[in-house]
């Protein structure tokens, strides 16, 4: 299976998962922040290292489907707004 076998309804879900876990590590982070934890602790630097990761794999995740759902942007009143422009990966797949 590859992430082109994913529907962008089959994203949504996997999204909301994503998000709620990068969220859960960012606070962590926080707190551990606020104890005093050293940015050179191992515990300290494996949570910085799966909050980088989780939110990584939002952006990648959202971008899969955006590109399925031919989204480029999303407009200020948060409507999507469709692809007028052939994506160009170099900008970061936004037009």
């Amino acid at each position: 299976m590859k992430h082109t076998d994913l529907t962008a309804e089959q994203y949504t879900p996997i999204i909301a998962k994503l998000t709620e876990q990068r969220d859960y590590l960012h606070k962590l982070r926080e707190r551990m922040e606020a104890y005093g934890f050293a940015p050179a602790d191992p515990l300290y630097a494996a949570v910085l290292a799966a909050w980088q990761h989780a939110s990584n794999a939002c952006v990648v995740a959202c971008t899969c489907r955006n590109r399925l759902a031919g989204v480029v942007g999303v407009a200020s009143d948060g409507a999507a707004s469709v692809a007028a422009v052939p994506l160009r990966p170099w900008a970061g797949d936004h037009g």
